[in-house]
Formats: C-alpha cells, structure tokens, sequence
C-alpha cells in the first residue's frame, strides 16, 4: 500500500512541494539580502535544492546555494557515515553544537531499492526528515520560522498551497510510519 501511494501520489505531490520550496526561499533570499537574515535564507534556499537536485528537478538558484547543496549531495552520495552538514555548519559555532548527519542513511533500502525513481524518493524524503531545525540553536531557529513563512506563502504554478502539498504528504506519512520526533512546521508555526 505504501508503495503504490508514494509512486502514484507521494512523489508527484513532493516535486510540486519542492519545486514551490525552492522558488519561494528564492524570493526569501532575495528580500533578505543585506539583512541579518541573509545567511538563514541562502542556507533555507540551499536546503530544499538538495531534494530538488535529488529529485531531477530543474532549479536556477544562486551559486553559493547551489555550492551548499552540492556538497551535501556529493556526501549523501558518498554514503560516507558521520560527518558535519555544510548547510548547517555555521562560522563561530562551538564544536558541541555542529550539527553531525550519518550520511549513511541515505542508501535506499527495502521497496526503495525497486526503481530509481522509489531511491530519489526515499533521499529526498529523508532529507527533510533527517535534517532538522534545532530550538537550542537561535540561527536555526529563525531558518525554521523562515520555512514556516516560506510554506505558509507558497504556491505551486497551479496555485495550490504548499502548507496543502506538505499535509498531504506529512499526515498519512505519520499515520502510517508515525509521528516524527522533532519540531515541524506545524509546531514552529504556532
């Protein structure tokens, strides 16, 4: 059951949703430029490129997003175990606060090894289900409040929400595998 949905239904909504993403944290990044809240926009930006260049879609972002996305792409590719997010690795940060990923839970495994589009998918959706917006940091509290404001005003060229997009994959995602344990929009946005 949960094959067919994420082939039929899942992965077209999810490409909708992140092609939404991305071109609203653009226009995020282009309205923060010169602001303190620069870096939190280029990193947002940077961040659902990743799903977006997993996923094969089409994005024209600036360069140092797409230089922050690729090097994550390049260590979810590498499947190379711990090391520090690029995305999350800001200047000045203690050593205990860097934000450690085990890119090797990137490799696709059960049902997600059928196709290539089922292993786009699954790095995709882990992705944004790995990486997460932590509160005891105040950087990535405001990018998470960014996301927030970026969902709540996105749409899709069709003009569907893309807070609709990302219910519509998130809640019978929860029904069906559970509910996650970190904070998402739905509790940064209240």
């Amino acid at each position: 059951m949960l094959r067919d949905l994420e082939r039929t239904y899942f992965i077209p909504t999810l490409k909708e949703l992140i092609a939404a993403m991305v071109d609203s944290t653009a226009k995020q990044y282009d309205t923060l430029k010169g602001t303190t809240l620069e870096d939190a926009a280029l990193r947002n930006l940077a961040y659902f490129t990743v799903p977006a260049q997993i996923l094969g879609l089409k994005v024209d972002v600036p360069a140092a997003a797409s230089d922050l996305a690729k090097q994550e792409l390049d260590l979810i590719e590498g499947q190379g175990g711990f090391s520090i997010s690029p995305i999350w690795e800001v200047a000045g940060q203690a050593q205990e606060d860097l934000l450690l990923e085990d890119y090797s839970q990137y490799i696709p495994r059960g049902h997600y090894t059928r196709d290539e589009g089922l292993k786009s998918y699954f790095k995709a959706m882990m992705w944004l289900g790995r990486m997460t917006f932590r509160l005891k940091d105040p950087g990535e509290t405001q990018r998470a409040l960014l996301v927030v404001q970026a969902i709540r005003s996105a749409e899709t060229a069709s003009g569907t929400p893309a807070q609709t997009l990302w219910e519509t994959i998130f809640d019978p995602t929860v029904f069906i595998v559970g509910k996650a344990d970190d904070l998402s929009i739905y509790e940064y946005g209240t």
